[in-house]
């Protein structure tokens, strides 16, 4: 079991800003040794949520005790898959805990047929807990191409820009007709910056002298947003979910398939 518990802050970047950006890490950071190796690597996480979407409500709503389930492949093809993320990811507040542990593509499949592990890892029968508990099921698959840095000194911080994020309805995690995703946002790259305690001070001095702005909505709110169309759902106070929808996503004309 693989347990991380850490601060998750979010912006989105102009390709030249990200450029730029990469460029003023280097100092300070390294490429981790999936993106020495192939430059970028996929990532694809398939969500699960209800029929009615209680966990991306909760998202939109800001609870503060949230929870999302998904599986991660780095591949896209089952056949290339030499193994997949089971994951719990939770949010306390402003901190963001994750649980998970890897399992073979063939328990995956397994799984998917029976919806049962059968085995005793804690990650793996939380999981099937709350999947039942919830009742949920697979939802959405989110897809993207990620660059991963580290620091130079040792430091416990991370640093990702993820490329070309793509989604579709899917209850699997590898489909072979890539036609079918529809492409997030065309001309801009999501920084992610995951640390366990305080930024440094030189990576404070870059996000302000980048002038980068934080962001709030995730992929998977982002991929709902795109092919749930039907979720239409009033919030409280400024915005209306549809208000929030034009504020973060380009309009539906723009957004072509991938």
């Amino acid at each position: 079991m693989r347990t991380v518990k850490r601060f998750e802050l979010k912006y989105l970047l102009t390709h030249s800003q990200y450029l730029k950006l990469r460029n003023a890490l280097a100092p300070y950071m390294k490429q981790d040794k999936y993106t020495a190796t192939t430059g970028r690597y996929i990532v694809r996480s398939l969500y699960f949520d209800t029929f009615d979407y209680i966990a991306y409500q909760e998202k939109l709503n800001g609870d503060p005790r949230r929870f999302k389930l998904r599986l991660r492949s780095y591949a896209r093809d089952f056949s290339e898959a030499e193994k997949i993320s089971v994951e719990i990811k939770a949010r306390r507040g402003d901190i963001v805990e994750k649980y998970s542990t890897f399992i073979s593509p063939e328990k995956y499949q397994s799984f998917m047929v029976t919806k049962h592990w059968f085995d005793s890892n804690p990650v793996l029968q939380e999981f099937e807990r709350q999947l039942f508990l919830k009742s949920q099921r697979p939802r959405i698959l989110v897809d993207y191409e990620r660059e991963g840095y580290y620091c130079r000194d040792g430091n416990q911080l991370r640093v990702t820009f993820d490329h070309y994020a793509k989604s579709t309805l899917s209850n699997s995690l590898f489909l072979d007709d890539m036609n079918l995703f529809r492409l997030h946002n065309r001309s801009t790259i999501v920084l992610e910056i995951k640390c366990s305690t305080e930024k440094p001070e030189w990576l404070v001095n870059l996000v302000k002298k980048h002038q980068l702005k934080r962001w709030s909505n995730s992929k998977y709110a982002q991929a709902v947003q795109l092919n749930a169309p039907e979720i239409m759902i009033p919030r409280s106070g400024i915005f209306s979910f549809k208000d929030q929808r034009s504020l973060l996503l380009p309009s539906r004309r723009e957004i072509p398939y991938a």
